[in-house]
């Protein structure tokens, strides 16, 4: 091990029983149990803070439909489906779905598969 005297619980620093597995990182379940609450407690704390900072108007960000709005969409150029840019997706990319960017493909090597064909036909007036 690469500490002086074996592995330590998390919890207490007390000395891991000898021959325990590898994943065990706490001594008793009472020290588990304990570090659960510091953790749940310190969980707590943070959400009514935040809270707290909402209700006085401060480190409030965009909401969600701010930030989609913000956004540029795109279009594919397969199927005509919009989406946001980078939402999701890629911010580069150029198809709305691997079957989308798959037909493109074989569209450009002379294999058009019959579903995009029947796409292209009601497209087009």
């Amino acid at each position: 091990m690469g500490r002086r005297g074996g592995r330590r619980c998390d919890n207490c620093e007390f000395a891991l029983p000898e021959g325990a597995r590898a994943s065990r990182r706490f001594c008793s379940g009472a020290c588990r149990a304990e570090q659960w609450r510091k953790l749940r407690r310190s969980r707590e704390v943070y959400a009514a803070a935040v809270a707290e900072l909402a209700v006085l108007g401060i480190g409030r960000g965009p909401s969600a439909g701010e930030l989609r709005a913000q956004r540029p969409k795109a279009r594919c150029p397969v199927c005509g489906q919009w989406w946001w840019v980078g939402l999701r997706k890629r911010a580069d990319a150029v198809y709305c779905s691997p079957r989308c960017r798959t037909a493109a493909w074989r569209e450009r090597t002379g294999q058009v598969p019959a579903w995009l064909a029947e796409l292209r036909a009601r497209a087009r007036p």
